[in-house]
């Protein structure tokens, strides 16, 4: 594959992992019956971009399994996608 492919792929396993790491810490330490009574309750509280921030360190396991297996390029898609979760959560909690 060239390396704007491996590096789309790199974002897209970093999105996929923030919104699924999102959802897991949302399951296991949220109040609500269901995922969008969870959500509504995160952000009444603030603590939405908290649940938010620790969803993405999920990255940090596909980023070290694409170092690992010598896809260097698909790992830098994915801290781009990590930097691009920070920079969204940094524009959501001063707003």
């Amino acid at each position: 594959m060239t390396n704007n492919k491996n590096i789309i792929i790199g974002i897209a396993t970093g999105l996929l992992c923030s919104f699924v790491g999102f959802i897991i810490v949302l399951l296991l330490l949220g109040q609500g019956s269901s995922l969008n009574e969870s959500i509504d309750i995160a952000f009444n509280r603030g603590v939405f971009i908290k649940l938010m921030i620790i969803g993405a360190l999920l990255n940090i396991a596909a980023f070290f399994l694409f170092i690992n297996k010598d896809h260097n390029d698909r790992a830098q898609g994915v801290l781009i996608a990590t930097i691009g979760v920070a920079i969204a959560t940094a524009i959501l909690r001063f707003l």
